[in-house]
């Protein structure tokens, strides 16, 4: 449904004009079928989740059974490169739960936030963490939020200690935390905001188009630079890159910066060609099939990584595999179980329509049995017919 946009669920199975008919659609699902999977799906018990007034109350209880399955798969498939991103995402809804932030950068503005940790390249999401509000996640005295989180992401993916470099923007970014990752053997870069703790000449410097200049305090660079007359200065520090320029006198540490930095943004991107943004009021139901949507995300990073095809598919060519393949799957199972009742006729699914009409099998308007009408028909040859007279009809198509 990404893929093909409709204004209502019900569309999709609208066949009374050939230029609305999606027949796909039809062949997977009946209309009413499909809107009782989708009102009673559920990912979990709700009898075991603990009450709003249990101190064990979680308000991610109803999907962290697939954000957690979600993390463990995606740390199990892939070892990521050395070059990492950590940033915000935003799962837009404004329905009501405690988790709603508000996020004026982000184009959905209201919605659930989400800590992510991705390869900053590929955009493949290592580890996510459902941001449930302060009540729920207080940050512990004497850190940051920034650094709890960057802490907490890296230590739940298992990544500390292993010379990856890790890049932020300016809310995570702080000295004590480069330095505290530096004695965890993993290497830091980010923006830093003015209001931080650092030295006066880069915290106060007064600089002129393209100048820039740099401070170092044992393994810790920082480095502010200014690109044009009317924009502010840029204030940067890293742990693992050095005071060098390029060839347009621009620090490297910025180039670095602005080359891994959009990893978060990348997935984000990606997961919004497929996304419906159909509205709900379960706000649960809204993250999990957003996640639903970064799997097969991060299943076609994989496929690119590790196929030999020639030229290599795009999203769009790749997702139309996956569903051509499940749907097959599909069908031939729906085929084999049919084989293995053949007491059961396929001309058993009936279609209840808004008219009535004649009964293809036991009306007779010139006869003496007279006309039987029915709001049924045949799902293949679109003939009334009645639940009793299934057995006595012989399809068109059959």
């Amino acid at each position: 449904m990404g893929l093909v946009r409709k204004a209502t669920i019900a569309e999709y199975w609208n066949c009374k004009l050939p230029s609305q008919d999606t027949s796909w659609f039809r062949k997977m699902f009946s209309r009413n079928r499909f809107q009782l999977v989708f009102k009673f799906f559920h990912l979990t018990n709700n009898n075991n989740i603990p009450g709003r007034n249990d101190p064990n109350y979680s308000p991610t209880a109803k999907f962290q059974c697939l954000i957690d399955l979600f993390n463990r798969q995606s740390q199990f498939h892939y070892k990521p490169e050395q070059n990492l991103s950590i940033d915000e995402s935003l799962i837009g809804t404004r329905g009501r739960t405690c988790m709603l932030q508000y996020i004026p950068s982000k184009s959905s503005k209201f919605g659930v936030k989400v800590w992510m940790l991705v390869e900053a390249v590929t955009g493949y999401i290592i580890h996510a963490i459902i941001y449930r509000g302060k009540t729920y996640d207080p940050t512990p005295p004497g850190l940051t939020q920034g650094s709890y989180v960057v802490n907490n992401l890296l230590e739940r993916a298992g990544l500390l200690r292993k010379k990856y470099h890790v890049v932020c923007d300016s809310f995570f970014t702080s000295i004590a935390l480069a330095k505290q990752l530096f004695q965890l053997d993993t290497y830091f870069t980010g923006t830093i905001r003015q209001n931080r703790n650092m030295p006066n000449m880069i915290k106060h410097a007064i600089l002129t188009e393209r100048e820039f200049k740099y401070a170092r305090q044992g393994p810790i660079l920082m480095c502010v630079y200014r690109e044009r007359a009317r924009r502010k200065s840029v204030r940067i520090l890293s742990s693992y890159e050095k005071a060098t320029q390029n060839n347009d006198n621009k620090p490297k540490i910025l180039e670095f910066y602005n080359k891994n930095m959009g990893g978060v943004d990348l997935a984000d991107m990606m997961v919004t060609h497929y996304n419906d943004n159909r509205k709900t009021f379960k706000v649960w139901k809204k993250v999990a099939f957003n996640f639903l949507q970064r799997i097969v995300i991060n299943a076609y990073i994989l496929y690119c990584k590790n196929t030999s095809d020639r030229p290599v598919k795009s999203r769009l060519q790749f997702i139309q595999s996956i569903i051509e393949d499940l749907s097959c799957d599909y069908l031939l199972s729906r085929e084999m179980n049919a084989q293995a009742n053949p007491g059961r006729p396929k001309t058993t699914r009936l279609r209840k329509i808004g008219k009535y009409k004649d009964c293809s099998v036991c009306s007779d308007r010139d006869g003496f049995g007279g006309r039987h009408r029915t709001k049924t028909v045949c799902r293949n040859c679109y003939k009334g017919l009645h639940k009793d007279c299934m057995n006595n009809h012989v399809c068109i198509e059959e």
